[in-house]
C-alpha cells in the first residue's frame, strides 16, 4: 500500500504542470469563444523495446504504444508489452521458466517537439501478469503455468526523441517500474523492479 500511495503522489506531481496548463487553456476558452482547447490532434503509434534485469538476468519486453498527441506536446495513449520468449531462471533452487505481459494507460508531455532533438516524460499506469513453470511452456499458454502473479504497475520514464523524418522518429529513454502484488514464495519485488533502458520507433504525421 505504501508503494501505491507513493506512486499516486509521484503521478500527481509529474502531471501537475500539464494540469495547470489545461486549466489555463480552459479559462481562455471560456473567455474567448474563438479559442479552442485542442488546436491540433495527431494519432501516433510506436514499436518499443524495453531492456532490463529480471531475476538478475538481462531480458527484454517487446511492445507497442499508440495514442494521441494534443497541441504538439500532450501525450495520451495505450501501451502493451510482453516477453516473446520464456526467461529461464531459478526460484528456490529450482528451474523456473517465466513469461510476463503488461498493458495500461500512458500520460506524457513533449518539450519543443518541433526541434530535431527534444525531450519528454511519460507515466505508465497499468496491469501486469506473470506466469511460470518448472518446465518450458508454449508461449501464451497460461494453462500450463504452475506460478501466477498479477498486480499493478507504475512506471515513470524520461526520454529523448530524434526526428528522422516528418513521419518517423526514434525515442530512447530511462524508466523505473514499481510493481504491487501479493507476497508469494516465487517472486520478490527485486526480481521485477529495476531500471530499464527503452528504445523505440514512433510513426505519425509529426509536422505539416
Amino acid at each position: 500500500m505504501k508503494n501505491i500511495r507513493f506512486s499516486i503522489i509521484i503521478l500527481f506531481l509529474s502531471a501537475y504542470p500539464s494540469i495547470l496548463f489545461a486549466q489555463q487553456s480552459a479559462y481562455r476558452y471560456a473567455l474567448d469563444p474563438n479559442d479552442t482547447l485542442v488546436r491540433d490532434a495527431r494519432l501516433y503509434a510506436g514499436l518499443l523495446h524495453q531492456h532490463q534485469d529480471f531475476f538478475q538476468q538481462a531480458f527484454s519486453y517487446q511492445g507497442i504504444e499508440t495514442g494521441l498527441i494534443l497541441n504538439k506536446h500532450l501525450m495520451l495513449g495505450l501501451f502493451g508489452a510482453a516477453f516473446v520468449s520464456n526467461l529461464s531462471t531459478e526460484s528456490q533452487s529450482a528451474s523456473l521458466y517465466v513469461n510476463i505481459w503488461k498493458a495500461g494507460l500512458s500520460l506524457g508531455n513533449l518539450y519543443k517537439s518541433h526541434e530535431v532533438l527534444h525531450a519528454g516524460w511519460l507515466i505508465h499506469v497499468g496491469y501486469f501478469s506473470l506466469i511460470g513453470n518448472q518446465t518450458n511452456m508454449a508461449l501464451f499458454k497460461s494453462n500450463e503455468a504452475s506460478v501466477r502473479v498479477k498486480g499493478l504497475l507504475f512506471s515513470p520514464e524520461l526520454f529523448a526523441e530524434l526526428n528522422l523524418t516528418r513521419w518517423m522518429k526514434i525515442r530512447t529513454g530511462v524508466a523505473y517500474g514499481f510493481h504491487s502484488f501479493e507476497k508469494n514464495a516465487f517472486v520478490e519485488k527485486s526480481d521485477l523492479q529495476q531500471i530499464s533502458l527503452n528504445f523505440g520507433f514512433l510513426f505519425s504525421i509529426f509536422s505539416d
